[in-house]
């Protein structure tokens, strides 16, 4: 797929990027928007698994232990780094959207849940909440910009 590789992942609203806070190797650390700074922690290597995509970080043993994975299957649910447990929270759907170079990236399990970004903010470790400051979470889509990602 021409989406395999490591990618960085550019939210289209806002035009920063899917961030690893400080490119920690921790179970738990928050993911969210930040500047592009060009950083590991914004490398996510994309793998194509049958029906669904990985979505590893490169900040986690060069893309091959943890990565991005959603706190539960709900609306409103967080985005952290977790290694790899073979569960549907870490499994996701790229498709691109009709008439746009943007994707939206879905949660296998829920198609309508996708990665949102919240404002145009840059995030935070500690800003988990799905109306913190920058952050990365789980929406219902409804086709906003917030919701798109051009990968790059």
């Amino acid at each position: 797929s021409a989406l395999s590789g490591v990618k960085n992942l550019k939210n289209a609203m806002s035009g920063k990027y899917l961030n690893v806070d400080y490119g920690k190797d921790i179970n738990g650390t928050n993911i969210y928007q930040w500047t592009r700074d060009n950083s590991t922690e914004q490398k996510f290597k994309i793998v194509n698994s049958n029906d669904h995509y990985l979505i590893y970080a490169m900040c986690s043993s060069s893309g091959n232990d943890k990565m991005v994975t959603s706190v539960s299957p709900y609306a409103g649910a967080n985005v952290h780094l977790y290694e790899k447990i073979s569960d549907q929270q870490q499994q996701w759907i790229i498709t691109q959207v009709a008439n746009s170079s943007a994707y939206t990236i879905a949660l296998k399990s829920n198609p309508e849940l996708v990665l949102t970004a919240h404002d145009s903010s840059n995030g935070s470790g500690t800003g988990t909440d799905y109306s913190s400051t920058g952050n990365v979470y789980l929406s219902q889509y409804s086709g906003y910009s917030s919701q798109m990602w051009y990968i790059e």
